[in-house]
């Protein structure tokens, strides 16, 4: 009877590890029975899922920005500055940065514009307005030229459109650093009218030769008066005629020169390096203010006669500083 028990013991022992064998076989997949029989069981959520998708492909890096500079038009790419080099002829080509060309170009799509002082007699802009003959070119079509203006409040204008006065400052150190020119002090356009202020003589001079000289206080006085209040900024003529170099020597030591026109009918000013200014009505108040009927011989025959001779022209600007020293 004890054996019979025994027996049916140990049936019972067996069904249930038979049983127990068949759930854990049910439960895996025939991977995972592979895997077992391995001994080096791994559940598929566990194991590392190979990367199908294929590699993403690398942008170009994009090429550094050389700065470039150049008298030859197609040798800088737009967008780019344009400085009027008048001892030169023409216009000196500077390359812009492309961080500093997408700023200029967001606020010129902006369009956010700024209402500049005007003169119902004048050319449209008061003395406190400062062009300096630099102008942006974002392309070659006429409308995407704009000239550089500061007006009195120290805004920073490209046209008649408001840039951020950061970028104004960048493209007034550009310019300074392609060219050499001096033009900002304080983070501002130096106003080249104020300059003509402690004058205590004035020299015309013809080329290499100094024609008269002027030293009488009141005609000084008178000058200066008309230098403040009788021009308006101007842009470059076409056919410039700036060649009577009027130096003024200063109460400091220093010299400052207005180099004009000798039309009597019409006054065109070129302040070096890059300002133009214009005179209200013709030379008459400029001819008053320093006690002339006429611009002294030969100027006059040299005029009605069409003479610009370029000896007179090249001493003219090496005397004013008027070169360009390229840069490497």
């Amino acid at each position: 009877m004890r054996l019979i028990c025994l027996c049916c013991q140990k049936a019972r022992f067996f069904t249930v590890l038979l049983l127990a064998g068949l759930l854990i076989v049910a439960g895996c997949s025939p991977a995972d029975r592979e895997d077992l029989a391995a001994g080096e069981y791994v559940r598929p959520a566990e194991a590392e899922v190979e990367n199908t998708s294929p590699d993403a492909t690398e942008e170009p890096p994009l090429p550094e920005y050389v700065p470039r500079e150049s008298f030859e038009e197609d040798e800088v790419p737009y967008p780019r500055l344009e400085a009027a080099v008048q001892s030169c002829g023409g216009y000196y080509y500077i390359s812009v940065d492309p961080a500093l060309a997408a700023d200029i170009d967001a606020a010129l799509a902006a369009g956010v514009t700024a209402e500049l002082e005007r003169r119902e007699d004048a050319f449209g802009y008061t003395p406190d307005v400062l062009c300096p003959q630099i102008a942006y070119a974002a392309g070659p079509e006429a409308s995407f030229w704009r000239l550089l203006a500061q007006n009195s409040t120290g805004e920073v204008l490209l046209g008649n459109v408001l840039i951020s006065r950061e970028a104004g400052e960048a493209i007034i150190r550009r310019a300074e650093n392609a060219t050499g020119w001096e033009l900002i002090s304080n983070g501002r356009l130096d106003h080249p009218l104020r300059k003509f202020d402690g004058i205590m003589e004035i020299s015309i001079w013809w080329g290499g030769d100094c024609l008269q000289v002027i030293s009488d206080k009141d005609r000084i006085a008178a000058f200066e008066q008309f230098m403040q209040e009788n021009l308006s900024p101007a842009c470059l003529p076409k056919t410039p005629e700036h060649i009577i170099e009027l130096r003024c020597q200063l109460e400091n030591g220093e010299s400052v020169s207005a180099v004009v026109s000798p039309s009597s009918e019409y006054l065109d000013l070129w302040l070096p390096p890059c300002y133009y200014y214009s005179a209200i009505g013709d030379a008459g108040p400029l001819f008053d203010a320093l006690g002339l009927d006429n611009w002294p011989s030969p100027i006059p025959e040299a005029y009605e006669e069409g003479l610009f001779p370029q000896e007179v022209l090249s001493q003219l600007y090496d005397r004013v500083g008027g070169k360009v020293e390229v840069l490497p």
